[in-house]
């Protein structure tokens, strides 16, 4: 297996945002990325890199678990550049070795089979000294068994995220290209419709099948540790039902304009405020009556789906039907959408699921009834399930099965915009679905790999904020549900076989052969922290100018000699999360100003009130001291 050691890192991050004679946020900063090496780097006169390297004899082996090899975690303030340190790693080991624009500097040291290999930009080179008898250099190295994985939740419009199948970026940014490359594999007859979608519409469907994915396969081990519910519901897409409501009156206007529409097509929704609306020349309506009547229209469309379709089979059919006609509307070869004007609604509203049923059978040799069809065999399936009005529930201890076949029929609709949601039955809070969208991408992309024949013995997973929004409890429990859910998925990786054509079908991971991941992470979770040895930690601070503010280059911080694991939490935040205090800003100026006052003995009644709610006890004994004197 590999183990990256040392990142050294120049010239990144111009200060401009300060001052640009400051030059750079990192320049000639040296990371120790193992706790099993002691690393170091310095550029001597000549411009080499000198990088020793000897043993850390407190070293503790399997520490965390047999998974995972190593932990470093990142901490510091906003703006120390944790997550560019991230970024940057990700993408030189992913590219094997990248050549960043301007002046930027890298060197990457790792250790694979007892052998030491330097990776670095054209402009550096390196000199190694290992004070270590078994280790030896090697300048031919190579990336090809190692599988980095990069997680972050950040989320930002029209990012540029690179694809490519010899990597995997499983942050949110990451996946709303992935997933539009992942899916877009379609027949050329459908491309047109693809390119109208949006990221965010792909993503929606992956990200849902992934979390459907984890429940299925490891939902037992899951439930345990998270309080997710344990039935899912699947229920028609209202922004979808919506979408394709409006789509559906627009073509009726397109095709037969506003008036004709209503009086050949919808007379019955013709009350006396519309008739009163209307002129006595209807050729002549003017553009407040007709978004009246097209107001009018949707409403009736909108009455049918609440109203008329009053059970699950009846509103899943419904949902079909405005699905296609929002996915093949534009389609001018699609002439099936032509009969979807032709319905008698007013038939409809008598016999739903006769209309609707009737329809797909006729198009049953199209893509439209081909849909239809499908949705028909999930209606089916769903009769061994409960159902509510609008869903069907899949209970995950017992319906996995029927929750499998019904996602398999879904995932061969993918080319409509997406027309059905999984949901748990409550909604989750961020806590939790951070949790479930980390372990369901993490899982996918494992899962993922090793179908294609990725080992697994090498993963470099690199974590930003995996703490966000989760409460200090969870913080508390999270490096013991990752290494929990890290081994129970190397056991799903053994037991779920390769879909290959292999008469033996070897399953993913084979005898003897294990999942072992080492661990960089990013954090402002005191919480986290205490579960980490000194050596797992690295304190990242930026130097500061007279008046105190942040200015400069960023450094590591060795300073500090206590060790946060199982530390005392008041400590931790002043020592590794270098904080000025360990109470509110706006409370320490309103206790600095009572001190001032009682010093010159001006008490006033809201200090008695301010001291009375002071929790602190000594602090709040000693104040009172000062009052009575």
């Amino acid at each position: 297996m590999k183990k990256f050691i040392y990142l050294w890192l120049n010239n990144f991050s111009r200060l401009d945002d300060f001052d640009e004679t400051k030059g750079y946020l990192f320049h000639d900063l040296g990371l120790s990325l193992s706790s099993e090496y002691n690393v170091n780097g310095e550029r001597n006169k000549s411009g080499i890199l000198d990088i020793t390297i000897s043993k850390n004899d407190n070293y503790q082996k399997g520490f965390y678990s047999s998974n995972l090899t190593d932990v470093k975690v990142l901490v510091g303030n906003n703006g120390t550049g944790k997550t560019t340190i991230l970024k940057a790693l990700f993408k030189i080991i992913s590219k094997k070795g990248f050549q960043f624009n301007g002046n930027e500097e890298y060197a990457l040291v790792f250790v694979e089979k007892k052998k030491i290999y330097v990776i670095s930009s054209k402009t550096v080179k390196t000199k190694l000294n290992i004070k270590m008898p078994n280790l030896e250099t090697d300048e031919n190295f190579s990336f090809s068994k190692d599988l980095p994985i990069y997680f972050s939740p950040e989320f930002k419009e029209n990012v540029d995220a690179d694809f490519d199948e010899n990597y995997k970026n499983i942050s949110t940014n990451g996946f709303l290209c992935r997933d539009r490359q992942t899916i877009i594999s379609v027949p050329n007859d459908i491309q047109e419709i693809y390119s109208r979608k949006d990221e965010r519409v792909y993503h929606f469907e992956m990200e849902q099948n992934r979390v459907v994915e984890l429940m299925l396969d490891a939902g037992e081990k899951f439930f345990e540790i998270i309080p997710v519910p344990q039935m899912m519901v699947m229920k028609p897409l209202r922004d979808n039902v919506d979408c394709g409501i409006n789509e559906l009156v627009d073509l009726y206007i397109k095709h037969y304009g506003a008036v004709n529409s209503l009086t050949d097509h919808f007379p019955d929704i013709v009350d006396y405020d519309l008739e009163r609306a209307l002129p006595e020349n209807l050729d002549s309506i003017d553009d407040e009556v007709k978004e009246l009547i097209i107001s009018r229209i949707k409403n009736f469309f909108h009455k049918l789906y609440d109203e008329t379709c009053d059970s699950v089979g009846k509103k899943f059919l419904f949902a079909t039907l405005l699905s296609c006609v929002r996915t093949f509307s534009s389609k001018q070869s699609h002439n099936t959408i032509d009969s979807v004007l032709e319905i008698n609604w007013s038939e409809f509203e008598r016999a739903p699921y006769k209309i609707l049923n009737s329809f797909f059978y006729k198009n049953r040799d199209n893509n439209i009834g081909k849909q239809g069809l499908r949705t028909k065999n999930i209606i089916e399936l769903s009769k061994k399930c409960k159902t509510t009005d609008d869903g069907i529930i899949f209970d995950l201890r017992y319906r996995k099965q029927i929750l499998r076949e019904v996602r398999d029929l879904y995932n061969a609709m993918y080319y409509l915009y997406p027309l059905f949601s999984f949901e748990f039955t409550r909604t989750l809070s961020s806590g939790e679905n951070q949790f479930v969208r980390f372990y369901s991408r993490l899982y996918s992309c494992l899962k993922d790999s090793a179908r294609k024949g990725a080992s697994l013995d090498s993963i470099c997973l690199l974590v930003d904020e995996a703490d966000l929004f989760m409460h200090p409890e969870w913080q508390r429990k999270w490096f013991d549900v990752f290494v929990d859910l890290l081994d129970d998925m190397q056991y799903r990786l053994k037991k779920i076989r390769k879909d290959v054509n292999d008469p033996l079908k070897r399953p993913f991971l084979g005898m003897g052969e294990t999942l072992k991941v080492q661990l960089i992470m990013a954090t402002h979770s005191p919480f986290i922290v205490t579960d980490c040895l000194s050596d797992n930690i690295i304190k990242l601070q930026r130097e500061k100018g007279a008046e105190g503010r942040r200015f400069g280059k960023v450094f590591v911080d060795n300073n500090s000699v206590s060790s946060p694991l199982a530390g005392n939490i008041l400590d931790i935040l002043q020592t590794g999360f270098f904080l000025d205090g360990t109470m509110g800003v706006l409370i320490e100026k309103k206790i600095n100003e009572l001190i001032s006052r009682l010093k010159s003995g001006n008490v006033v009644k809201k200090d008695l009130l301010l001291l009375n709610q002071i929790g602190d006890p000594i602090l709040k004994t000693l104040l009172k001291r000062k009052v009575r004197s």
